[in-house]
């Protein structure tokens, strides 16, 4: 599998588990910023979620974005032989993300 098939798997992984959870309020549609910022302000305004809880959520999913970026250019930090390292940044993020979508 080729490093772009793997960021484009990582992404919409992040995006279903977000999307998944607010499936009644607003769908993230990407990770670049401007798609982040836009979806946060729906949420902010047809969600009941705690805005503090808002902001960490939104953190997370920035710093997701801009590690699979910046990780692109130099690929051999996430990905080894094509494959996604599950000892990555970006698994720690999703495991936070992951906390941070129950409530």
């Amino acid at each position: 599998m080729s490093n772009f098939l793997e960021r484009s798997r990582l992404e919409r992984n992040v995006i279903n588990l977000v999307n998944g959870r607010f499936q009644n309020y607003a769908e993230l549609s990407g990770l670049s910023n401007l798609a982040i910022v836009r979806w946060s302000e729906e949420i902010d305004q047809s969600s009941s979620i705690n805005f503090d809880r808002l902001q960490e959520i939104v953190s997370i999913l920035f710093e997701v974005s801009q590690r699979i970026s910046s990780d692109s250019d130099s690929s051999k930090h996430i990905f080894i032989n094509n494959l996604f390292d599950k000892n990555s940044t970006i698994d720690i993020c999703l495991d936070q993300l992951k906390e941070k979508l129950v409530f």
